[in-house]
């Protein structure tokens, strides 16, 4: 499991790129998003959206 902006870190890319290239795995069944936590962003909405955006190789 890794965030986007891990992910982003790592590969040393854009959010959107990187979103791209998960898209494709998303759909060759290889890799999934994870859901957030319900109470996720409702209290502090501080996190940027790329560290609670959650992908996990299936």
């Amino acid at each position: 499991m890794a965030s986007l902006s891990s992910l982003c870190s790592y590969f040393n890319g854009d959010e959107e790129l990187i979103r791209q290239m998960l898209r494709h795995w998303v759909r060759k069944g290889k890799v999934r998003q994870c859901k957030k936590a319900a109470n996720c962003g409702v209290q502090c909405m501080q996190c940027r959206p790329s560290f609670t955006e959650i992908y996990e190789w299936v």
